[in-house]
Order: C-alpha cells, then sequence, then structure tokens
C-alpha cells in the first residue's frame, strides 16, 4: 500500500499506513482497526449459509461499490465535478444521498478530517465535521444495509479525538 502523508496542523505531519496513521513519526492505531476486533455473530450465519468464498466475494465487490459512494458523495460535499463514469448502483446511492441531503441544511468544516488522541493511542478519518441542521456532526458514511454495533462507536471515538 503506498504511503500519503499530510499535515493536519502547520505542526503536525501524518503518513497514513495501512494499519496506523503514523502521527509525528509516533504510530496511532486506526481506530477501524480496533472496531474490527470486536465480533459480529450476524456475519457467523451469513458465512455458514453462503461460505467464505462466496462472502469474499461480496465483501470485496460492496467494498468497491462503497469506496465509488463515498468518493462521490466527497466530490459532491466539496462541489466538485460529478461527471465521471460510475455503475448504476452507485448512482442509485448517489441519488440517496442527495434526497437526504435536499432535507437538510449542511454546513461543512472538514471533509476527510484525520483526527487521534494521545490518551488513547488511535487515529481515524471523519468523513464529514459540520453542522446538519444547525446541530454539530461528525459523520461517518455508510453504504451497508445494516447499522453495526461498531458504527456509534466509531463515530464517538471521533467526537471524543
Amino acid at each position: 500500500m503506498s504511503k500519503e502523508t499530510r499535515k493536519i496542523k502547520h505542526d503536525v505531519s501524518v503518513e497514513l499506513q495501512r494499519s496506523h496513521y503514523l502521527i509525528n513519526t509516533i504510530p496511532y492505531e486506526r481506530i477501524t482497526h480496533v472496531l474490527n476486533e470486536i465480533s459480529k455473530p450476524e456475519l457467523y450465519y451469513w458465512y455458514g449459509k453462503n461460505g467464505t468464498k462466496k462472502c469474499r466475494e461480496i465483501i470485496n465487490e460492496t467494498r468497491s461499490l462503497g469506496i465509488l459512494t463515498h468518493t462521490l458523495i466527497k466530490r459532491k460535499l466539496a462541489g466538485e465535478d460529478l461527471n465521471v463514469k460510475f455503475d448504476i448502483n452507485a448512482k442509485k446511492r448517489l441519488d440517496t444521498f442527495k434526497r437526504w441531503e435536499s432535507t437538510h441544511k449542511l454546513s461543512k468544516y472538514g471533509l476527510e478530517q484525520i483526527l487521534y488522541s494521545h490518551k488513547w493511542g488511535v487515529a481515524g478519518t471523519a468523513d464529514y465535521i459540520g453542522n446538519i441542521d444547525n446541530e454539530l456532526t461528525i459523520v461517518d458514511w455508510k453504504t451497508s444495509k445494516d447499522c453495526y454495533f461498531s458504527y456509534p462507536i466509531q463515530v464517538a471515538a471521533y467526537m471524543h479525538m
């Protein structure tokens, strides 16, 4: 995986690694990797029913769709051009976001904002920080059908960072 270095403040350097962030050369575990340690019993049945090979194929396909959808939402919120090629599934998800957005007042402070905690030694990237209907909100966009136990924990961790 390629490394990317960004400045999040004038005096803070961040290097993104596969499993962690290096913030001023100090490693911080990615909160999403920490949360992957939480058992997801609802997935055990799904794996048992469909088999590991099929489930991994589905996960890879949905991960790609999630990344594309995430990118399109970010571009829309940043006011960037959306005239890029994408499939009907991504279009449906972007249209769903547009419908949701049309019913809310958004005022963004940051997109893809890196947050970290010296106390906990974790870091993560919040997809959206800003006001939604005049309430300060931190968002991590999700495209899955289910809301897993780890999702609100992830956002709560961002709030504390």
